[in-house]
């Protein structure tokens, strides 16, 4: 493929970095680095290089679906919950990926783990918790 359909075929997205900013504060912020994609895979799933990045499972809490170091991609500009979707979230200041899930018959959410004795966290005014997009893609679309 010449290299000009080779650039317009791919798109390169920014890796993420969970850091502190200032003292006590974290947040994601790109590393430098980048991953490339097809750029029709970002077209499916509606996203552009802007509203995108990409981190590395850092625990094995959703494993097997997800293990440390697998890249996932994140839609950052999708925060809102929604039922049985992943998320990147930090809680009290670790960053880890969990799924939505609304509590039955009420309108709260809890965020759980794939293993099983990893406990869920209840979303609640006075948990520490920052949403930072949904994952979109592990290796497949999800």
């Amino acid at each position: 493929m010449p290299s000009t359909q080779w650039e317009e075929a791919t798109i390169l997205v920014p890796r993420l970095k969970y850091v502190e900013v200032e003292r006590g504060s974290r947040t994601l912020q790109p590393t430098g680095r980048h991953k490339l994609f097809e750029t029709e895979l970002l077209q499916e799933l509606g996203l552009s290089a802007d509203d995108a990045g990409v981190i590395s499972v850092s625990d094995a809490d959703m494993a097997p679906l997800m293990n440390p170091l697998d890249d996932v991609l994140i839609h950052l500009k999708e925060c809102s919950f929604s039922q049985d979707e992943l998320f990147v979230v930090a809680v009290e200041d670790q960053l880890t990926i969990r799924r939505a899930e609304r509590v039955t018959g009420e309108a709260s959410w809890i965020l759980t783990a794939e293993r099983r004795d990893v406990p869920a966290v209840a979303v609640s005014g006075n948990l520490p918790l920052q949403v930072y997009g949904r994952v979109r893609w592990i290796g497949h679309k999800l």
